[in-house]
């Protein structure tokens, strides 16, 4: 994942030092946004404001990502299994010799990053999880707590793992929420900072 990871903060360098943003994640993309703001922060750019984590276990707790090594079968098994993609599309056996190599890679890639310890991010993390999701349940997602240094908080809601199909207007209501909070709290402390005897509106000919 890290050549991944090291090709999104490249392109998107420039855009990360215009306004303030946050990233978002599910399931696998979860880990990337997460490894994502770490290089971010390591590469001395802004940070996000705050990230957003979905169906998706702390990484802290190495939970294995099933699939990646088994045969097509046991992929298409795995898939069944989890749900998300629709039977019709499983029966369709050209159809899925063309998606099951992007399918194994995507899993490849997060299941061969190698978590290490470091400094909390200094953003908050809502994690949102699925009450019947039993690969990222509440207990292993709650585990994200560790990641951050500010806010933790999280949000369990109706469904297995793919619960976006069924409450996303639920994860965009959490979401938006969020984000009025983080910028009505940086939109005061730069008030306040401006208002200081030193604050930069004092020092302005």
């Amino acid at each position: 994942m890290g050549p991944l990871v090291g090709r999104l903060k490249d392109e998107l360098a420039s855009m990360l030092c215009d306004q303030p943003y946050a990233f978002f994640g599910y399931s696998m993309g979860a880990r990337v946004a997460f490894a994502l703001s770490r290089a971010v922060r390591d590469a001395g750019l802004p940070g996000p404001q705050m990230l957003f984590v979905a169906a998706s276990p702390g990484p802290s707790l190495a939970i294995p990502v099933p699939g990646w090594q088994e045969p097509d079968t046991g992929l298409v098994e795995y898939l069944e299994d989890v749900g998300g993609t629709p039977s019709e599309v499983l029966a369709k056996q050209e159809l899925m010799e063309l998606l099951l190599p992007t399918i194994r890679a995507d899993l490849t890639a997060v299941a061969t990053w190698p978590y290490s310890v470091q400094d909390p991010l200094s953003c908050p993390i809502r994690a949102i999880a699925g009450e019947r999701d039993d690969y990222a349940s509440p207990d292993r997602m709650s585990a994200w707590k560790a990641e951050t240094a500010a806010d933790f908080k999280m949000s369990v809601l109706q469904g297995d793992h793919f619960f976006l199909h069924t409450d996303l207007a639920r994860i965009v209501e959490i979401v938006n929420n969020d984000l009025a909070a983080v910028l009505e709290s940086t939109d005061s402390r730069l008030k306040r900072t401006l208002d200081q005897p030193n604050g930069f509106s004092h020092n302005i000919r």
